[in-house]
């Protein structure tokens, strides 16, 4: 499962946390599993969260073996709203994770992540994005 999509295209994704008093010891927090392998540039991490934005687009580690890397980035086409096109959400207690998903005619193609936090309205995720 963790073939970042060389033999099939699902891939997990682990996410780990770091502490100051044991730099060398790595505490995993979850395992995040998708269908295809994403394009995640930068997320988020709040007091209790870790935000995955995830952009209607895939990679493809078959296609860099014999092409330019750009070729490994691929659209998705979606027919439906889906975790291909939204906000994975994984709270850090261990709770189960849970998918915001966007409406398709508002994809998501963002560049960086500027901040999150939690407020009284919820989760908040600033990103720089592009109108598609």
């Amino acid at each position: 499962r963790q073939n970042a999509g060389l033999l099939t295209e699902e891939t997990t994704l682990r996410l780990f946390s770091l502490s100051d008093d044991e730099p060398d010891v790595r505490r995993s927090l979850a395992d995040v599993t998708m269908d295809t392998a994403p394009y995640i540039h930068s997320f988020g991490v709040t007091e209790n969260y870790v935000i995955l934005p995830r952009m209607p687009v895939k990679f493809s580690a078959q296609e860099v073996a014999m092409k330019p890397m750009a070729a490994a980035f691929q659209s998705m086409d979606l027919t439906e709203e889906g975790p291909g096109n939204a906000f994975h959400v994984i709270p850090l207690d261990g709770s189960p994770r849970f998918v915001r998903t966007l409406p398709l005619d508002m994809p998501l193609w963002y560049v960086h992540t500027v901040n999150a936090f939690e407020n009284s309205t919820g989760i908040v995720i600033d990103l720089t994005d592009r109108k598609s």
